[in-house]
């Protein structure tokens, strides 16, 4: 005698009708998330747009391409201080006049 399982179609399996009910258990699934994130892009407000002042694209940059020394010693870049201009020797060694600027436009 032989087992016989549980899912007994007598030895017949009905391609069409599986994939039929796989169709609509995925439409129904699909639904299912559209909604979900319909309401939920509904919940959430969007953040609010932040407006740059028109200054803001007209100002200098803090610093610009700054090189360090051959011997590795100082760093030097052009900076913006107060709307101006001006070259920055800054020394890497601790000290009294580490940093140098000079004003350059």
């Amino acid at each position: 005698m032989t087992a016989t399982p549980p899912y007994d179609w007598g030895g017949v399996f009905h391609l069409g009708v599986f994939l039929k009910s796989l169709a609509v258990l995925a439409g129904v699934l699909l639904a299912q998330l559209s909604s979900l994130a319909l309401a939920q892009s509904e919940a959430t407000s969007p953040a609010p747009l932040k407006h740059w002042p028109i200054e803001a694209f007209a100002a200098l940059p803090a610093m610009e391409e700054p090189q360090l020394s051959p011997d590795g010693e100082r760093i030097a870049a052009r900076v913006a201080i107060k709307g101006e201009l001006m070259l920055m020797i800054a020394s890497i060694a601790n000290g009294p006049n580490r940093v140098r600027v000079i004003p350059i436009g």
